[in-house]
């Protein structure tokens, strides 16, 4: 094809495609492109998806072409726009004008179906005036039972004494830990994602597509829908306490729902307080990049053109420094807690071994970077 005819072309992607808004992955910022067909997804560059999002079939090359060249002062060759076609054409992107092979639609399950008919009616009552005041009654409740944990905890051993109520304690955990991943499901459905598994049993809900919302805030919403409703559970149970404190059963389960949401919170993989993270920062594997950049602190002092731009630096930085502390205290609270029964049944050596086994985890976390850096040079 002559470069003409070539920039003449006006070729579009093909429809159904899944576009996410700009991410972030370390220091750089890209997009992922998924095919909601085959399920496939692809990570592009700006520069890339900048071409992407123009082919609508109405611009030819030759106009993307112009606005690339004003955009960014480099005007594309003849080469870059046939490796381009190539690539999309070699994974089924562009729209030939043939029909595309389409599964057959699924049969909505009954929980599908429930999550369907509990979104809409979500939908009609809430608003952001109502989520706003509720999230603030919330957010009131569990600060009081978190500051209040000095006398629930004395209180909630005493339901050891009753075995009934242990029983009564654990169904009743679970049936807000049930309701918390129903939850991711209904705020994903309300906003139009897909839900491929509900099964509230095994305490499981698998939400797709929703990388791919526009709203950022929808996203951190749908990552933080089970928390919200964690902390829910514990409203009546916060007024019954402080009303007329003393029961064991309320304090025990006021103390393990403060639990479970206070471990939903934690800003760690693969908890609800990751996710929220990493959706209000439009991040991607902040985790994994974070420790990469600690480790590459020294070969980057050595070379400042590797330096990571300003915003990314800080934000890598600040989740590194926020990971360290929660693991050491992690460490601490499984040694002095473990240590302590093991220590009363063992004397010295039951601490001794609970610090040995963390110091084998922690040595162990320690070599998995250079044990995979050995094993990808040696494949």
């Amino acid at each position: 094809m002559r470069t003409t005819e070539l920039l003449d072309a006006t070729p579009r992607l093909r429809p159904g495609l899944l576009v996410s808004r700009a991410l972030t992955r370390g220091a750089s910022t890209m997009y992922v492109v998924k095919d909601r067909a085959n399920g496939r997804a692809f990570e592009v560059p700006e520069k890339e998806h900048f071409v992407l999002t123009r082919l609508d079939g109405v611009r030819t090359l030759g106009d993307i072409g112009d606005e690339y060249a004003a955009t960014y002062g480099r005007r594309l060759g003849e080469p870059h726009w046939e490796r381009l076609l190539w690539l999309l054409g070699t994974r089924s992107l562009l729209d030939t004008g043939s029909p595309q092979a389409q599964d057959p639609p699924s049969t909505p399950t009954r929980a599908l179906a429930m999550l369907d008919a509990m979104a809409a009616a979500a939908g009609a009552v809430v608003n952001r005036r109502v989520l706003a005041g509720a999230l603030a009654l919330l957010g009131i409740t569990f600060v009081a039972v978190l500051v209040d944990l000095p006398r629930l905890l004395p209180t909630a051993r005493d339901v050891l004494d009753h075995p009934e109520q242990v029983v009564a304690v654990v169904v009743l955990l679970w049936v807000s830990e049930a309701a918390h991943e129903l939850a991711h499901g209904v705020v994903a459905r309300h906003y139009g994602c897909t839900v491929t598994k509900v099964n509230v049993a095994l305490l499981r809900c698998v939400v797709e597509d929703y990388l791919y919302l526009p709203s950022r805030g929808a996203q951190v919403l749908i990552a933080a829908a089970g928390v919200i409703v964690n902390a829910a559970f514990l409203v009546p149970f916060a007024v019954v306490w402080f009303v007329a404190p003393g029961s064991p059963f309320v304090a025990a389960f006021l103390v393990g729902g403060a639990a479970l949401t206070v471990l939903s919170l934690l800003p760690l993989p693969p908890w609800d307080g990751y996710k929220i993270v990493v959706h209000a920062l439009g991040s991607v594997s902040l985790a994994t990049e974070s420790q990469r950049y600690v480790y590459g602190i020294g070969r980057r002092i050595r070379r400042p053109e590797l330096r990571y731009p300003r915003a990314a630096a800080v934000h890598l930085a600040s989740y590194a420094v926020v990971w360290f502390a929660l693991v050491a205290l992690v460490i601490t609270g499984v040694v002095v807690g473990a240590g302590g029964l093991l220590s009363r049944a063992m004397g010295p050596a039951g601490q001794g071994i609970v610090i040995a086994v963390v110091v084998l985890v922690v040595a162990g976390w320690l070599a998995q970077p250079a044990l995979n850096k050995n094993k990808r040079s040696t494949s």
